[in-house]
């Protein structure tokens, strides 16, 4: 939902009004110097942009819908202009009258097939390769996805992570590697890529699956602490994006069906311990490697412990 924020801070009053997704206003009233912001309920009713400074008036009418228009301007001072002078009642309106007249329906039932194992191999006429893996995880909303995404973390997060010191930095197999979690509402799943030269391709296959499985063995503390400040640089800097911060309230909505505040994901990645993630990776070992390659050459699977 789009509204004004007001927060009490030591130095006075702060007024946050979040309109379109290039820039988020926050004007504060300091103690000594806040005679302008001026709260007015009697006055502006309904209309939700309750400060205003000196010279800013009311937008209404034809305005309004010039200003809507800009919002989706090429232009990014048409867009900072529309996110500037447009209230969330003019947003709110406009949804309303697109989507207003919408009925809820059921959602469909979801039919279940068992999934696809094994290996598979798309011929491709290339000189490169693209290899992807996948192996069984836990969901977004599994009170151990964070565990997971840390143990991913290890293959995946960063310049010191084992896929591309392994695979990239100490062979120089492959241009591209990593692992990412995925999940929908009931299933979770790792999935790992790498681009490389077909005469390259056996040998990253080959280095790729023996970190999965060396993975087994845990991680060390100094992997998790880079993943942690990893992570929660993410958080920081996801703040400074009103689109991305939205695509994260409504993931949470979609898998959790509650919003998880940044303080709360935040206290969670800080109290993951190696321990923590260790014995994760003890109850739920990467296997059932689902392999599928693109390019000239199929390539072969090493035989791997269950």
């Amino acid at each position: 939902m789009i509204q004004n924020r007001v927060s009490a801070s030591p130095h006075g009053t702060q007024i946050g009004l979040h309109v379109g997704h290039d820039r988020v206003r926050v004007f504060e009233e300091a103690a000594a110097l806040g005679r302008w912001v001026r709260l007015q309920p009697a006055e502006f009713g309904h209309h939700q942009k309750a400060a205003f400074r000196p010279g800013e008036k009311r937008v209404r009418g034809d305005e309004i819908e010039r200003l809507i228009a800009l919002v989706v301007s090429d232009d990014a001072e048409d867009r900072l202009e529309a996110a500037e002078n447009l209230c969330p009642c003019h947003l709110r309106r406009r949804v309303e009258e697109l989507f207003g007249d919408w009925t809820p329906h059921a959602p469909p039932a979801w039919v279940e097939t068992p999934a696809e194992r094994g290996q598979e191999h798309l011929p491709h006429t290339s000189a490169q390769t693209h290899i992807g893996i996948a192996y069984d995880s836990v969901p977004y909303s599994h009170p151990d996805y964070f565990r997971a995404r840390a143990a991913v973390g290890a293959l995946s997060d960063g310049m010191s992570s084992r896929f591309f010191t392994e695979v990239r930095e100490n062979r120089g197999l492959s241009y591209a590697v990593w692992a990412t979690n995925t999940s929908t509402q009931k299933y979770g799943a790792v999935l790992c890529y790498a681009g490389t030269g077909a005469d390259r391709a056996q040998q990253t296959l080959d280095v790729m699956l023996g970190e999965l499985v060396r993975l087994r063995e845990g991680i060390y503390a100094d992997e998790l602490q880079r993943i942690q400040i990893r992570i929660k640089s993410g958080l920081v800097m996801q703040q400074e994006s009103s689109p991305a911060r939205a695509a994260s309230n409504a993931g949470d909505w979609y898998y959790l069906g509650r919003v998880q505040t940044l303080d709360e994901v935040e206290q969670i990645i800080d109290a993951l311990t190696v321990e923590d993630v260790n014995n994760y990776l003890t109850a739920n070992p990467p296997r059932n490697f689902t392999v599928v390659t693109l390019g000239q050459e199929a390539l072969q699977s090493p035989a791997l412990p269950s």
